[in-house]
């Protein structure tokens, strides 16, 4: 019930620091803590907008993620003494760990490289082999001096990748040698391999410990060789090699429960070791690998004595025992296909996305409420920031399905915990939002790297959080057609207007991923459709509005945001921003999933197409790449971890028109007038607003120049919502309190006018149903699939052309093929770049 796209991935002003969290693990079962509050942070001026990776919907393979990636985690990065990073990070507690004594060294001996090895990593098997074989010796020595802990064993995985919809293998992986463990990472090794390659496994991402990386030459590594050069190598291999590690380590705190990461980084002749949390990465001065192997030696020694907690992992989740999976199989009997489909997502995939047990404390207090979570349904691919990860869970309670979310919240003042938003809805009765069942701060796991960071601007320490909610709820895009899109639509509109007028709660981030459909987990024929306005982390309580930021930079969703918050990154925000993000939610659905001037012929809504037949139908379609691209996804850098774009989005606003017209023979004409009236509505807002005073809001940039460009029915469901008149809601007269008047006229400050729109489809559609009991059919496939897109525009033209994944915030199946150069062909301008930046 939450999307990476809908991800607060700020950063912010920094907290007071604070010690590194105790590794002692805790004596009694898992349990999420109740909330608390930050203290001690401090605040900064102003609320700029990040298009970092997580707002842009992207993922490893997407366009564009590796320049995002590496942009992110340009000033996150800090170089500690080796020492200092050994007495700070890997200093076990009880027992203490003595150092490989010179006997036990001269059993391991570290040789760095083969004879006559060319240096490339495309012949790396001999030199990973080598590394392996020293690297399990000191493992080995630690399991015959402490028997009694987990063994290890590491394992070269370069060649054989995990066989999931990412896809992605770093060189070697520390395992657990445990039999669940030899299970996932020898699964689908053939014997030949094995007996002629003793090291080799695939990779499994769940269940490693610690990830090594293996560069041959110096100058094709993510960092510099010498420690008194400046960290980063910033040469094209280098930079490639930043967006590598960075995936890798993102791979591992997104698949595991962790509170951070180590990888080991060989280069050539040296090491260096990094740790890894939602903050950022603090990298070890080099290990001469020739001179000093005993440094890095000792570094794995120490690891393979570690207890959980010193690992990294979050000790509050137990893996469920055998008999508690069986007992999930046997209980959980849903009917609704939604939720059938995810309970056996669930359990089919236990092996490569174990079953974990985690508990919270009730919001009465009187008792610990236990869910068992698997696969997750949403992840944040950014390295950095909130990092919010969502899960459905089986219920022990109450033997239903429910959601977890999971996520790291800044520690600031004024930075409401969200367990406390969802409290004050329900105080105020606001309807069509989640129930929440409990949650808060996960113990005292936070990030520590924000305090070694030199550029501390926006960098704060974050909390681990996770809340639980009642309900199950389904994507907004999952919905059947128009009339039921604007029902759900509606929905969370009475949720926002309600929220905002009794709650004084402003939502902050409207997005496609953050309306969703309730699922009844007992209803068969999943009937009438009701929606939910989800995650309220991002929100802002109306008091609140009216001071100064905590957040240095913040990114909701970059596709819904308004074209004045995008092209002025500095403005504070307000409730026309909200409402604006509406009018973006239908007009998105629209191109994704209905036909227009833009859908290519082969499109239909009684079409089934398989994904791999979308990718290459899509994959042509430059009209609409180039209209996704320019209106929904473009955003120039304008230095210090701030974006702008919204330049096309704020002249079709202005104009009054999408720019696009739907079939009007295959579209519901409901759909159709009311993305017309939304459009005007914006026209008539924009023409009122005070461009010269919002000039104050905005970045050192220069804008790109703005670029122009008979019907099934199914049976409807049973319709039990009654017509609502317009005297049904109190005009909302109340202005938005900015720091600054920047609309002087009321068309999107008060939820009155959008409401009357959206009240008058609505009540065709229930007019629609009851005269004809039926439904138009005019929901296509996803038009987005595979769609290759731009994902950064700039003075120059277009660049970045990439794989477009319009549905990223589910896991998946789905295949991407390889980028078309149709579009480059087409349009001429673009510039493609290689897959090395």
């Amino acid at each position: 019930m939450s999307s990476p796209s809908t991800l607060s991935d700020e950063h912010v002003s920094p907290a007071a620091p604070s010690p590194t969290p105790s590794a002692a693990e805790p004596d009694s079962r898992p349990v999420t803590p109740p909330n608390t509050n930050a203290e001690g942070a401090t605040a900064v001026k102003h609320t700029p907008v990040a298009a970092k990776v997580s707002s842009q919907n992207l993922r490893y393979k997407d366009g564009g993620y590796k320049k995002k990636v590496v942009t992110e985690m340009g000033t996150f990065y800090h170089q500690m003494p080796y020492d200092e990073f050994m007495e700070l990070f890997a200093k076990v507690g009880e027992p203490s760990v003595a150092p490989l004594s010179p006997k036990q060294l001269g059993s391991m001996p570290m040789k760095v490289k083969p004879d006559h090895w060319n240096g490339l990593e495309s012949s790396m098997y001999h030199p990973i082999t080598l590394k392996c074989e020293s690297l399990n010796r000191v493992v080995s020595e630690a399991a015959r001096v402490a028997p009694e802990r987990t063994p290890y064993i590491f394992k070269d995985v370069s060649g054989w990748p995990e066989k999931t919809e990412d896809d992605i293998k770093i060189d070697i992986a520390m395992y657990p040698d445990t039999p669940k463990v030899r299970e996932a990472f020898r699964r689908d090794m053939r014997k030949k391999v094995l007996d002629e390659k003793p090291h080799a496994a695939r990779v499994a991402w769940a269940w490693i410990t610690v990830g090594l990386e293996v560069k041959g030459k110096h100058e094709n590594s993510a960092f510099r060789s010498k420690e008194n050069e400046s960290l980063l190598n910033n040469t094209d291999d280098g930079r490639e090699a930043q967006a590598q590690i960075a995936k890798y380590a993102t791979q591992l705190l997104v698949r595991q429960h962790r509170v951070f990461a180590f990888i080991i980084y060989i280069s050539d002749d040296q090491a260096r070791l990094t740790r890894w949390d939602r903050t950022g990465c603090i990298v070890s001065t080099p290990i001469d690998l020739k001179k000093n192997p005993e440094q890095l030696l000792n570094f794995v020694y120490r690891l393979a004595f570690m207890s959980r907690a010193e690992l990294g992992e979050d000790p509050t989740v137990e893996l469920a025992t055998d008999e508690e999976v069986k007992d999930l199989e046997n209980k959980y009997k849903p009917k609704n296909p939604y939720a059938i489909a995810r309970a056996k997502e669930i359990l089919d995939n236990k092996v490569l996305y174990p079953i974990y047990k985690v508990a919270c404390t009730s919001l009465d207090g009187k008792k610990q409420l236990v869910h068992f979570i698997g696969k997750h349904i949403v992840a944040s691919y950014s390295p950095t920031g909130r990092a919010t990860k969502g899960y459905v869970t089986f219920n022990q309670d109450n033997n239903r399905l429910s959601f977890m979310k999971d996520y790291w919240r800044p520690n600031t003042i004024r930075t409401r915990a969200e367990i406390d938003v969802y409290q004050k809805l329900k105080e105020k009765k606001v309807s069509h939002v989640a129930t929440a069942l409990g949650g808060g701060d996960v113990g005292d796991q936070c990030t520590v790297t924000q305090e070694y960071l030199k550029d501390t601007r926006g960098i704060v320490k974050r909390s681990h959080c996770r809340l639980f909610l009642e309900e199950l709820a389904r994507p907004l895009d999952t919905y059947r057609n128009s009339s039921e899109l604007i029902l759900l639509v509606w929905d969370a509109l009475l949720a926002h207007e309600k929220a905002w007028t009794e709650a004084e709660i402003l939502h902050r981030d409207i997005s496609t991923n953050n309306i969703m459909c309730l699922v009844n987990q007992d209803d068969e024929n999943d009937a009438e459709p009701k929606g939910i306005l989800n995650d309220w982390d991002l929100c802002k309580y109306k008091s609140d509005l009216k001071e100064q930021a905590t957040q240095y930079s913040r990114s909701g969703t970059w596709a819904f945001m308004s074209a004045t918050s995008l092209q002025y990154p500095f403005k504070p925000s307000e409730l026309a921003d909200d409402l604006e993000g509406f009018i973006h939610v239908i007009t998105y659905c629209g191109l994704q999933f209905h036909r227009h001037s833009m859908t290519v012929k082969d499109h239909g809504v009684d079409t089934s197409f398989s994904n791999e037949q979308l990718v290459a139908i899509n994959g042509q379609n430059s009209g609409l790449c180039l209209y996704v691209a320019v209106h929904y996804d473009a955003s120039q850098h304008c230095g210090g971890g701030i974006y702008a774009g919204g330049t096309q989005k704020m002249l079709y606003a202005e104009m009054g028109s999408p720019k696009f017209t739907f079939d009007n023979q295959r579209v519901s004409p409901i759909l159709i007038k009311l993305v017309d009236e939304l459009y005007q509505l914006l026209k008539t807002h924009y023409s009122s607003l005070n461009f010269k005073e919002l000039e104050q809001f905005g970045a050192n940039y220069q804008p790109s120049p703005a670029a122009e460009f008979r019907p099934i029915e199914v049976a409807s469901p049973p319709i039990t919502r009654e017509l609502i008149p317009p005297a049904s809601f109190a005009e909302n007269t109340r202005t938005t309190p900015i720091s600054s008047p920047v609309t002087s006229l009321p068309t999107l400050n008060t939820h009155a006018k959008i409401r009357e729109v959206f009240r008058l489809a609505v009540n065709d559609v229930i007019q629609l149903a009851q005269r004809r009991k039926a439904f138009l059919c005019d929901k296509t496939q996803d038009q987005f699939l595979g769609l290759n897109s731009l994902v950064e525009v700039g003075p120059k033209g277009l660049s970045g052309s990439g794989k477009r994944k319009s549905d990223s915030m589910h896991d998946g199946n789905t295949k991407k093929a390889r980028a078309s150069s149709h579009l480059a062909n087409s349009l001429g301008q673009v510039k493609e770049v290689e897959e090395q930046q």
